[in-house]
């Protein structure tokens, strides 16, 4: 939306690809993790979304999936990403 008063973003362990970033890496579902985290997520719109619902009847890389990634040429303010730490 570029407000003129932002200035610079930080996305805290954020992903830019959802689909292949933390519902399905590799191609495999997540179901560990997603079941008891993701009663409730809400999208940019602050309306809830079922992710596992949507994991189920979405498996594969669709629209659905598609309109969920982030534009990252269309960022144009500096940006610091900090990404999780990788355990084990």
């Amino acid at each position: 939306m570029r407000p003129p008063s932002l200035k610079a973003i930080i996305a805290w362990e954020g992903w830019s690809d959802a689909y292949r970033d933390i519902w399905f890496q590799g191609g495999i579902p997540e179901t560990s993790f997603a079941p008891g985290w993701l009663r409730g997520i809400q999208n940019g719109r602050n309306e809830t979304e079922d992710v596992i619902r949507m994991q189920t009847e979405h498996p594969l890389l669709d629209d659905l999936w598609k309109i969920r990634e982030v534009d990252l040429p269309a960022i144009d303010v500096p940006a610091f990403i900090v990404r999780p730490l990788q355990c084990c």
